[in-house]
């Protein structure tokens, strides 16, 4: 299908060409182009994950007894902060397969100040990109929304519309914008031949909503006994009690873990680099939204991803 210029569009807004030949193309594209580019990211993630500078690693000192003390200390923070950082090449040869093995290894995650240790983390990973999506994303979504506004037919997305164009709060506007870039960007992936990835199942990976502070802990059970009923693990994901706009208090859920944040903004940077300090897999229903949010927000590269189709144009925003 060809794209649909403004003055013959019947909604009066440019409609972007759309099918699988498009698709087919704009992946190719894509890839041909992803080809011609080096990123000193992705250099670098490849270096530690390979371990290719075996020689270096041979001559790190033991950390061994920062390892232990970390496992039993939490105080003073200083003293955490400083066995921390001389801790960081043996949590990237971490052979952790999944996020609750991982707090267990370093249970100083589990203190509500976990998420600092987190952030210094990813700085060592990724030194210019720790401030990328306070940059990006407002710039990114308006232009997402410009090109798939004239698609939106859901009527929860058309209410999320209808309230993010009334809030004038940045940060007000990010869970909202949130749940409705899993509308605006349909997972196609499958979980099984006969199971398919729904928008809500996407969007959950992502966010989840509460009204009442006082059901936090069903909410969370209940995640864990949907994705352990299709034999998954829930990954961490943020929890919004109250309204979108207008929440009472956001937390991102990890394992057994609640890290409460004063701002959305915050939650979502953190929940986001949470995958990559902890070599977590993105969930399978919102991993596509993992990715544009990897690739569009932080500019990360790494050898690991898989781009569906149905996103490269996104990518090419």
């Amino acid at each position: 299908m060809k794209a649909v210029p403004t003055s013959k569009s019947s909604t009066g807004k440019y409609i972007p060409a759309k099918g699988k030949l498009v698709d087919k193309v704009r992946n190719l594209l894509y890839i041909s182009e992803a080809k011609r580019r080096t990123k000193l990211t992705t250099k670098y993630e490849n270096e530690i994950l390979d371990n290719e500078n075996a020689e270096g690693n041979e001559n790190l000192p033991d950390t061994t007894d920062d390892a232990i003390w970390l496992q039993n200390n939490t105080d003073p923070w200083e003293e955490v902060l400083k066995r921390w950082d001389k801790t960081f090449p043996e949590r990237q040869k971490s052979q952790c397969s999944t996020v609750h093995q991982y707090l267990e290894k370093w249970p100083i995650l589990k203190l509500q100040k976990g998420h600092l240790l987190i952030n210094l983390d990813f700085e060592k990973l990724y030194t210019q990109q720790s401030l990328n999506f306070y940059k990006n994303w407002q710039s990114f979504f308006g232009k997402l929304l410009k090109l798939k506004e004239p698609e939106v037919s859901n009527e929860n997305a058309l209410e999320i519309l209808q309230i993010l164009n009334a809030v004038t709060e940045n940060d007000k506007k990010i869970p909202l914008q949130m749940t409705l870039f899993g509308y605006l960007v349909p997972p196609k992936g499958r979980l099984s031949r006969k199971i398919k990835f729904s928008s809500s199942e996407a969007i959950q990976g992502l966010i989840v909503q509460t009204h009442d502070a006082g059901d936090i802990d069903n909410v969370i059970q209940k995640q864990n006994q949907k994705a352990s009923s299709v034999n998954l693990t829930v990954q961490p994901y943020i929890l919004v009690v109250g309204k979108l706009h207008d929440f009472s208090a956001i937390y991102i859920v990890i394992d057994d873990v609640k890290y409460e944040f004063q701002s959305a903004a915050k939650a979502f940077d953190v929940l986001f680099k949470i995958y990559h300090v902890f070599h977590a897999k993105y969930p399978p229903a919102s991993s596509h939204l993992y990715l544009i949010i990897q690739r569009k927000m932080y500019e990360i590269t790494t050898r690991y991803d898989d781009i569906p189709p149905h996103i490269v144009g996104i990518l090419n925003l």
